[in-house]
């Protein structure tokens, strides 16, 4: 009986220094072996498998945030998750379908950045005010501000013609502004792949800006020593196409099929996607050249 009683006491100390309820307990748990999960789908070698299981992650990720809707882990994992799907997976074969996994993802981000200061009343107000906002964004917040902005530009680029994506592009380059300046490092140099994807994928008159675009290319591939082949990919498909430069896109489109995907093994599975892209890139150049 004693046994008994202390461990409800126990079991009560550890709810109450969690803040848990047995349900929001089990959440955590499981939230726990998802650091684990992810690690390994990113070392994966094969796209389809990562493609299979992908799905399946997604909807474990909602059913957690179902049952802990303010856990802010979950929700930028959702973000990471959704983005990373669509843009793997999913936009070279169905944008429709990409699109709403981007705003999903982007929406999971949403709910996280708008508990920061005025963000969530900022983001109904004007540029000057939404630009005010991201002050309140420090380098602990580096992975909810990317991955949203990773979401909401790959809705963007995919609705270029919608009334609601112009309203959206100024906003959007902001925060891929003040990510730079908090972390350019952060995902192998991924905020300045944001940016210079940016700047090579809309004409001069809509903001465009070759020199930009080549300066933050360069620096991502710097960054990551060149291990991580999604940036040759998206240096070739966006810059050296806006400038057309065809011998710029052979050469690093060369690049990603040339290197081991091993080269960085925790990002085996990207850049073997980026393989993949790579060579449907080459099949599709009389479109772009």
């Amino acid at each position: 009986m004693m046994l008994k009683r202390m461990m409800i006491i126990l079991f009560g100390f550890f709810l109450s220094i969690y803040g848990c309820t047995p349900q929001r307990l089990a959440v955590n748990v499981t939230a726990s072996l998802i650091d684990f999960n992810l690690i390994s789908f990113n070392e994966e070698e094969d796209p389809e498998l990562a493609k299979i299981a992908g799905a399946s992650n997604l909807k474990l990720l909602e059913g957690l945030i179902k049952a802990d809707p303010s856990n802010e882990r979950l929700l930028i994992w959702a973000a990471q998750a959704f983005g990373g799907y669509a843009f793997l997976f999913v936009e070279d074969d169905d944008s429709k379908r990409a699109e709403m996994l981007y705003k999903r993802g982007a929406d999971y981000g949403l709910r996280v950045l708008k508990k920061k200061g005025d963000f969530k009343k900022a983001l109904k107000g004007d540029i000057e005010e939404f630009k005010s906002s991201l002050k309140d964004f420090d380098k602990g917040d580096i992975s909810s501000l990317f991955w949203t902005t990773y979401c909401w530009g790959g809705w963007i680029n995919l609705n270029r013609d919608s009334p609601q994506a112009l309203i959206d592009i100024p906003k959007v380059k902001l925060l891929m502004e003040r990510i730079l300046v908090l972390n350019e490092e952060y995902y192998y140099g991924s905020p300045h792949l944001l940016l210079a994807t940016y700047y090579s994928s809309r004409p001069r008159m809509l903001g465009g800006d070759p020199e930009k675009a080549k300066h933050h290319f360069e620096r991502a591939v710097s960054l990551n020593k060149g291990k991580f082949l999604m940036s040759y990919f998206l240096y070739a498909r966006f810059y050296a196409v806006q400038v057309q430069d065809e011998e710029l896109f052979k050469r690093l489109i060369d690049k990603v099929l040339e290197t081991s995907s091993d080269i960085l093994p925790e990002q085996r599975l990207s850049n073997q996607v980026a393989k993949r892209k790579a060579k449907g890139s080459l099949r599709d150049m009389a479109q772009y050249f």
